[in-house]
C-alpha cells in the first residue's frame, strides 16, 4: 500500500483539480478560516490508490492530537462509494497509528456524511435532506414542497416579506441566529466566525440572507457554497412575527438564488435518524417538509490511541463532573440504550363506569411505550364507605389493554378516624398486587405515581420496602381548596415529596402554591407540563367566521363545583341583555352537577343556545375542538388545564379565568385570561372573542402548542429526568420535611 500524502490546501500540482466544482472544504480559503479563527491547521489526505482526497482538521486539547474528517473523500469532484470509502477509511486509519499523528479520530463535521464504518469504530446514523437544483425549474422545486409550506410562502410573500443577500446583512443574520441559540440555551459561534467565511471565501462562495417584516430581520440564513452545493451551515430566527411561513419563504428565495448561480443542489445539512428527542424531530420534519431526497448515512469515531484517551477522558471526567460533552454519536447510542421499565401508579383511572377518568394517565405511559420503554400500571382505589362491610378486603382486576397490563384494585379496609392504620394496611395490599405484576412481568426500574392519595402513598411504599427509585408527579387541587386539611395527611405529603427522587408538577403556578402551602423548600418540585394527544395535531384546519355567523363555544370538563359552568350561563344572559345572539355554546362532560346545570339552562332561557353533549372519548373532543371557533374553561382553581392545549393543538384560542396553571401558558396571541370572574367580564370577553377571532393565526396556535406540549416533547423531557433519576439512586441524600 502507497503512503498517504499530506497536502497543504493551496494550489500545487495535485491539487489542480479541485475548483469550485468542488465541496467548499476543499477551497483553498476553507483553511485560511480556521487558522484566522481558531488557530487550527486544516490539511489534504490524498491516497495515491485511489485517487482521492480526504479534508481534515488537526486539532490539540492539552496532550491529546485529534483529528476530524470534514467530508467524504472524492475523486473528480465526486465523493467515494461506499466500499472506496471504507477502503480510503481503513489506509487513513493505519496511517494515523503508523505515524503518531493523533490519538482519536473524533465524530466526522456533520457538513460530510460518511457511507462507509471501519472497524472497532464507534457509529450512528445520520442523514440530511438534499434539494436537486439542477434538473428541476423553480415551479418544480416548489411543487415538491408540502402543501402547508407552500401556503406559508405565499402568505409571507404576500404579507410584504422581502429577501435580502449578502454581506450586508451579516450583522441582521446574526442578530436572528444569536437570538435563536440562546433561546435554546445552547453555544453560538461569534460574528467573527462568520466574518471570516465571507473574507476567505468572498460573495463567490458564502452568502448570508435575511428575510424582514416591515424593515425588521425575522429569520436569517447562512449558505456556503460552490458549483457542487450549498449547504445551509446556521439559521436562526426572531419568533416574534406575522410572517408564520418567513423562514420557509427565505429558503425557498435562497434555492433560487443558488439555482442561478449553477449550484447543482441545496442541503439542508444535518438530520438524526431515528431520534427521541422531540426538538430534534421538530428540526426533522422542518427539513422533510421542503422534498428533498434524505441522503442516509453515518457519523463515526475512533481512539487511535485508547489507553491515552481514556486517561484524557477520566481527567476530564473529574475537572467537569456530570458535564461531560457527548457528541451526536454518544448522544444518539445513549438515547437508543436499553428502554426502561416504568410502573405508574395514578390515583385516579378509567374504569367501565367511568371510561374517560384519567385519561392523561394512559396517554403518557403510551407515549412512554411509543418511545421503546415497558409500562405497566398498577391503579389501587379505597371503597366507599357504604361498601366497608362486604366481605372481600379488595377486589382485584387484570386486563392487558392493547399492550398496556393494568392492575386495579378497589380496598375496603379504610378505618374512620384512623388513618395510619388505613394506609398501612392499604399499602400493604398495594404491595401484594405488585407482587402480582413482578412475578409477571418483572421488576420494574422505576416507579412514577401520580398525586399523592392514594397512589403517591402506595408508590413511596413499594418504592421504599423494595429499594426502587420514586418519582410523584401531583395534580390534585385539593391541597389548594382546602380539602386536604388533615395535619396527618399534610406531614405524609411533605415527607413523600421531600424524599421522591423526583417531585413533579405540572404548572409554575401550581408548584408555587404548593410550596408555599406545604411550607417546602422552593426546589422541592420541578415543572414538566401535561402533554397533549397527537391526535388532535391531525387533520388540522382552519376555522373561519364571518360577522353575524353563528359562533361556536366549547368547554369540556367533569361538572363539577369547581368547574364553574354556573358562570358561562351567567355570561350568555349578559350577551343576550346586550342583543348578542349569535351564538352557540356545546357543553361536554358529565357529573354530579348535570342534573342542576340543565335546570339553570332552562330557567334562563338558555334552551336554544346550549346544548349538553354528555362525557365525551378523545375522538370526540378532537371534534368538538376543531368545530368550535373557542374554548371556555371557567374553573375557580386549575393545577394545569389539558382541555385548553388539545384546543390550542386544534388551532382554537382559550377564554379562561385566571384559576393558576393556564398562565404559564396563555397569552394575547393564543387567548384571553379574565381578569375578574364576573358573569360581566366573561361576556365580555366572548365579545371580544368574535370581534378579534380573524387576528388568531391557528396554523401558529397548533405549532407553538406542538413544541410545548407535544408526546414527543414531554416524553423527552420525562425520560431525561427518569435516566438523571437512576444515574443518581441510590446515592441520594434524603431529606425531611421540616
Amino acid at each position: 500500500m502507497k503512503q498517504l500524502s499530506w497536502l497543504n490546501p493551496k494550489d500545487s500540482e495535485l491539487l489542480s483539480g479541485l475548483n469550485n466544482n468542488s465541496p467548499f472544504q476543499f477551497l483553498p480559503g476553507f483553511s485560511k478560516i480556521y487558522k484566522e479563527y481558531s488557530g487550527e491547521k486544516v490539511f489534504l489526505i490524498y491516497s495515491e490508490n485511489l485517487k482521492a482526497f480526504l479534508p481534515i482538521r488537526l486539532f490539540t486539547s492539552h496532550f491529546i492530537k485529534f483529528i476530524q474528517i470534514l467530508h467524504a473523500p472524492i475523486r473528480d469532484n465526486k465523493e467515494l462509494n461506499s466500499e472506496e470509502q471504507l477502503q480510503f477509511f481503513n489506509e487513513f486509519i493505519e496511517y494515523c497509528k503508523t505515524n503518531n499523528l493523533c490519538e482519536r479520530l473524533v465524530q466526522p463535521h456533520p457538513y460530510g456524511i460518511l457511507s462507509a464504518i471501519p472497524n472497532g469504530s464507534k457509529y450512528c446514523e445520520f442523514g440530511t435532506y438534499i434539494t436537486d437544483l439542477a434538473t428541476k425549474s423553480d415551479e418544480e422545486i416548489f411543487k415538491q414542497f408540502h402543501p402547508k409550506y407552500q401556503k406559508a410562502i405565499h402568505h409571507t410573500e404576500k404579507s410584504g416579506g422581502v429577501v435580502k443577500f449578502g454581506i450586508e446583512v451579516l450583522e441582521d443574520f446574526y442578530k436572528c441566529y444569536e437570538h435563536t441559540m440562546r433561546r435554546a440555551g445552547a453555544i453560538s459561534e461569534n460574528i467573527q466566525y462568520f466574518k471570516a467565511y465571507c473574507k476567505y471565501l468572498g460573495s463567490e462562495n458564502a452568502t448570508p440572507a435575511v428575510v424582514y417584516d416591515n424593515g425588521n430581520p425575522v429569520g436569517g440564513i447562512f449558505i456556503v457554497h460552490t458549483n457542487y452545493s450549498a449547504l445551509c451551515t446556521h439559521a436562526g430566527s426572531m419568533g416574534d412575527t406575522k410572517l408564520y411561513g418567513s423562514m420557509k419563504y427565505l429558503h425557498f428565495e435562497m434555492m433560487k438564488r443558488m439555482k442561478s448561480l449553477g449550484v447543482k443542489k441545496y442541503d439542508l445539512v444535518g438530520v438524526r435518524i431515528g431520534n427521541n428527542d422531540p426538538a430534534l424531530e421538530g428540526i426533522f420534519r422542518f427539513k422533510k417538509g421542503f422534498g428533498g431526497e434524505l441522503k442516509k448515512g453515518y457519523l463515526w469515531k475512533i481512539d487511535i490511541d485508547p489507553l491515552k484517551t481514556r486517561v484524557y477522558d477520566f481527567l476530564l471526567k473529574l475537572r467537569h463532573p456530570g458535564n461531560l460533552y457527548k457528541d451526536i454519536i454518544d448522544q444518539v447510542n445513549l438515547s437508543s440504550s436499553r428502554g426502561m421499565h416504568i410502573l405508574i401508579i395514578p390515583s385516579w383511572y378509567k374504569s367501565i363506569t367511568e371510561p374517560v377518568l384519567g385519561t392523561f394517565f394512559e396517554e403518557q405511559a403510551r407515549t412512554l411505550m411509543k418511545a421503546g420503554h415497558k409500562v405497566g400500571i398498577i391503579y389501587p382505589q379505597f371503597a366507599s364507605v357504604s361498601s366497608l362491610f362486604q366481605k372481600k378486603d379488595e377486589i382485584v382486576s387484570f386486563v392487558d389493554d392493547n399492550g398496556l397490563p393494568t392492575y386495579s384494585m378497589v380496598h375496603q379496609a379504610y378505618i374512620p378516624k384512623m388513618r395510619k392504620l388505613s394506609y398501612r394496611i392499604f399499602n400493604e395490599a398495594v404491595q401484594r398486587i405488585y407482587n402480582k405484576y413482578t412475578q409477571k412481568y418483572g421488576i420494574p426500574d422505576i416507579i412514577h405515581a401520580h398525586s399523592i392519595f392514594h397512589g403517591g402513598m402506595a408508590g413511596y411504599y413499594i418504592a421504599k420496602k423494595n429499594h426502587l427509585p420514586f418519582v410523584i408527579t401531583e395534580h390534585l387541587t385539593s391541597f389548594m381548596t382546602g380539602d386536604i386539611s388533615h395535619p396527618e395527611d399534610i406531614e405524609l405529603s411533605g415527607e413523600i415529596f421531600c424524599n421522591a427522587d423526583a417531585a413533579l408538577i405540572v404548572s409554575k403556578n401550581f408548584k408555587n402554591d404548593i410550596e408555599n402551602s406545604l411550607h417546602l423548600r422552593n426546589d422541592t418540585f420541578k415543572v414538566i407540563p401535561n402533554l397533549v394527544a397527537d391526535i388532535f395535531f391531525d387533520d388540522f384546519k382552519i376555522k373561519t367566521y364571518q360577522n353575524g355567523e353563528t359562533f361556536v363555544f366549547f368547554t369540556n370538563s367533569f361538572l363539577l363545583p369547581r368547574k364553574n359552568h354556573k358562570l358561562i350561563f351567567n355570561a350568555l344572559e349578559v350577551l343576550l341583555k346586550k342583543g348578542v345572539k349569535n351564538f352557540e355554546l356545546r357543553v361536554g362532560g358529565d357529573g354530579p352537577l348535570r342534573n342542576s346545570l340543565q335546570t339553570i339552562v332552562k330557567d334562563c332561557g338558555l334552551d336554544n343556545y346550549v346544548k349538553f353533549l354528555g362525557a365525551l372519548n378523545r375522538q370526540q373532543v378532537k371534534t368538538e375542538a376543531s368545530n368550535c371557533h373557542c374554548f371556555l374553561l371557567t374553573s375557580t382553581y386549575e393545577t394545569f388545564g389539558v382541555v385548553l392545549i388539545e384546543s390550542l393543538a386544534s388551532g382554537r384560542p382559550v377564554i379562561t379565568t385566571d384559576s393558576g396553571g393556564p398562565r404559564d401558558f396563555i397569552n394575547s396571541t393564543n387567548g384571553i385570561i379574565l381578569k375578574e370572574q364576573t358573569p360581566e367580564c366573561l361576556a365580555e370577553a366572548m365579545i371580544q372573542m368574535m370581534q378579534n377571532y380573524k387576528n388568531y393565526n391557528q396554523e401558529q396556535l397548533s405549532k407553538d402548542c406542538r413544541q410545548l406540549f407535544s408526546e414527543q416533547k414531554i416524553e423527552g423531557d420525562i425520560e431525561q429526568m427518569y435516566r438523571k433519576v437512576l444515574a443518581e439512586f441510590p446515592n441520594k441524600t434524603r431529606i425531611v420535611s421540616k
